[in-house]
Parts: structure tokens; sequence; C-alpha cells
């Protein structure tokens, strides 16, 4: 049996970092949360839009503290 490993890619890779930055400014005002809270939801986010293009027609859903990202 053959193994793979890889490394994940980043969240921030996948977006410009000057959105990153404005998503997250936005989810820290918006949601009334700390900048590194913001970070997570943002990030967790980015990570869930990438597994729904990946999996067409899984019927993914985001959790409550990730679907403000």
């Amino acid at each position: 049996m053959t193994v793979t490993i890889t490394t994940p890619i980043p969240a921030t890779a996948l977006i410009p970092p000057s959105l990153y930055r404005r998503l997250v400014a936005r989810v820290t005002v918006e949601e009334n949360v700390p900048r590194e809270y913001a970070e997570r939801v943002v990030t967790q986010a980015i990570y869930f839009l990438q597994a729904c293009a990946l999996n067409p027609g899984a019927h993914l859903a985001p959790s409550p503290q990730v679907d403000p990202g």
C-alpha cells in the first residue's frame, strides 16, 4: 500500500492577502469578536469554500461559527 502525504495549502494562499485582511476586519466589526477569533473564522470559511468546490453536490454546510466568514 502506498501512502501519499501532502502538505495542506494555507488558507491565506487561496485568496489575495488584501482580501483576507478585509474579510477579517469585517468579521471583527460585524460580529464584535477579537481579531484572532475573526482570523480563525475567515480561515475556516476559506477551507469550507474550498471543500465545497472540491466536492460539488456534497450538500456541505458551514457551522454557525464559520458562517459569518
